[in-house]
């Protein structure tokens, strides 16, 4: 999976008004979805085909607080992929570890299995080579300072974050310039009131709509001081840390 925000990929992984009308007819069979969908004015097909844009389909949903998708949803969790392209990295994979003997390139996981590791004895200690990559989903708790630190005098490699949607499709991730998140291509994130919700029409089982992210901050739209274009999340306290909504 190439992350790395070049035309050639943003033009195979943008979302098309098509895919997203058919993702919004799937979920008018899901009730937790029709009552949105039914709310917005968006309660038949018809009403969905009718669309021009994304955003017109976006733009009069309500937000849904995490919480209250928990609880329509207490069997959903964020699936964590065993192995990810980095994006800081490119054709660089970052791998969840199943072999403490072995030496990876990076090192790709949740923050409290990467906290674990970097917590073990030095003879024991699994090796990154490159990189390690900190996946975090929808209300996970704020990578700190200080986890930054453990994970660097651990591993002795840059440590970057990642946001990832329920079925582990990576939504935004942290440049080498730590000056926020730059958006994936697949997904749509929108700032209201200080907190930052998303779209993601990558599940097509299980779509996330207007959700509640967890993170607190903005979306700017100009490029980034490490050169790439396009939108990012920009953390309300400082660069390269958000804080979370639900701690």
């Amino acid at each position: 999976m190439d992350i790395f925000p070049q035309a050639a990929a943003r033009a195979r992984r943008r979302i098309s008004l098509w895919k997203a009308q058919s993702v919004f007819r799937q979920a008018l069979e899901d009730p937790f979805y029709a009552v949105r969908l039914q709310q917005a004015g968006l309660g038949s097909a018809g009403a969905i085909g009718a669309a021009r844009s994304i955003e017109s389909l976006l733009g009069s949903l309500p937000c849904a607080g995490l919480a209250v998708y928990r609880k329509a949803r207490p069997d959903l969790r964020c699936h964590y992929p065993e192995t990810v392209a980095h994006p800081l990295f490119p054709r660089l994979s970052a791998s969840q570890p199943k072999n403490f003997r072995t030496r990876y390139p990076a090192l790709a996981g949740p923050l409290g299995l990467l906290q674990h590791l970097a917590r073990l004895h030095p003879d024991y200690r699994i090796r990154a080579r490159f990189a390690v990559l900190v996946l975090r989903g929808p209300g996970d708790r704020d990578v700190t300072g200080s986890d930054r630190n453990l994970l660097w005098e651990a591993f002795q490699v840059p440590v970057s974050e990642a946001f990832i949607g329920f079925d582990g499709e990576l939504l935004a991730w942290e440049c080498e310039a730590r000056c926020g998140m730059h958006v994936n291509a697949g997904a749509v994130f929108e700032d209201f009131g200080g907190q930052i919700y998303f779209t993601s029409l990558s599940d097509r089982e299980q779509p996330s709509i207007r959700l509640e992210t967890g993170l607190s901050g903005r979306l700017l739209p100009g490029p980034c001081e490490c050169g790439r274009p396009g939108p990012r999340l920009s953390a309300a306290a400082e660069p390269g840390a958000f804080s979370s909504a639900a701690d």
